[in-house]
């Protein structure tokens, strides 16, 4: 459970937010951004400043934890509505976002804390004054952490989307992209052989048809598992698609599995080429093949 800051804490935290009110708030690079966001109760409009805790480069998506957990105003706010603007650097953008399964915010805040080792005693004292326990940086405390505080990723909401005026709250498939069309995706699963399963993708894999594949493809993705997509049904993969395959692949990686995406429509095979995430899935050319243990 979280608990109130100090003032000390506290005036640490807002020196981001003067910048960004003097117009300075370029001099923060992509450290931090503020986000514009409308109130649940009141309809006005708010700004917070967040630091930046990571930067998924497939995506494009700008990573923020909500340091006062779910019960944080800001968080609220667009768990009601979507943002209405991300400024970040010299630049601004109207946003889509999601919340992190816990498996990929952990590893956010792993990656975080390798860059910041200089900063690592500042950076645990910190965490542990907003979550009100001793964090330590271990495996254990940052499974913990990472389940009581919201990581939340920011990206420009795709040209000729529109937002609508509410938002839907996540689910019980997990995650889902605020401000984005309800995906159209089948899926359908199989064991055609012991410890080997397959999962058939049809339709369009978007924001919300990446929340489905996540969360019905984890529940396979176990030790010793051989997982295969059947690729060769879908339609359309867009940006937030392309990150939900991503983010299987390291979790198969993480509980020594095996994750393959088989059969990739021409268009797909380019997409992973050209942002280079055939490097981190193992893409097959057949679902033979990729049934093979």
């Amino acid at each position: 459970m979280t608990r109130a800051i100090g003032p000390v804490t506290r005036a640490v935290l807002k020196a981001p937010s003067r910048l960004y009110d003097a117009r300075a708030g370029w001099l923060l690079g992509h450290r931090f951004l503020r986000l514009t966001h409308r109130g649940r109760v009141s309809g006005r409009e708010y700004r917070t400043v967040l630091e930046v805790v990571g930067r998924l480069p497939e995506t494009g998506e700008y990573v923020v934890v909500s340091g006062l957990g779910r019960g944080s105003d800001w968080f609220r706010n667009i768990q009601a509505a979507p943002a209405l603007r991300v400024q970040i650097g010299r630049g601004t953008f109207e946003p889509a976002h999601r919340v992190l399964e816990p498996e990929e915010a952990a590893a956010v805040l792993a990656d975080y804390e390798r860059r910041n080792r200089v900063l690592a005693p500042i950076v645990r004292t910190v965490l542990s004054r907003l979550i009100g326990w001793r964090y330590d940086s271990s495996s254990t405390a940052r499974e913990r952490l990472t389940a009581e505080l919201p990581f939340v990723a920011f990206r420009p909401l795709p040209a000729g989307d529109t937002q609508p005026g509410r938002a839907g709250r996540p689910g019980a498939l997990g995650s889902r992209w605020a401000g984005i069309p309800r995906a159209r995706l089948s899926l359908t699963a199989g064991e055609p052989a012991v410890g080997v399963h397959l999962i058939e993708l049809r339709g369009e894999l978007d924001a919300d048809g990446a929340a489905i594949v996540l969360a019905e493809a984890t529940r396979y993705v176990q030790a010793d598992a051989t997982v295969v997509l059947d690729a060769s049904g879908l339609e359309f993969v867009d940006s937030s698609g392309l990150h939900a395959l991503i983010v299987l692949a390291r979790i198969a990686r993480t509980r020594d599995a095996r994750l393959r995406l088989a059969d990739p429509s021409p268009p797909l095979r380019r997409l992973l080429t050209r942002t280079r995430a055939d490097r981190v899935i193992d893409v097959r050319t057949y679902v033979d093949d990729a049934l093979e243990h």
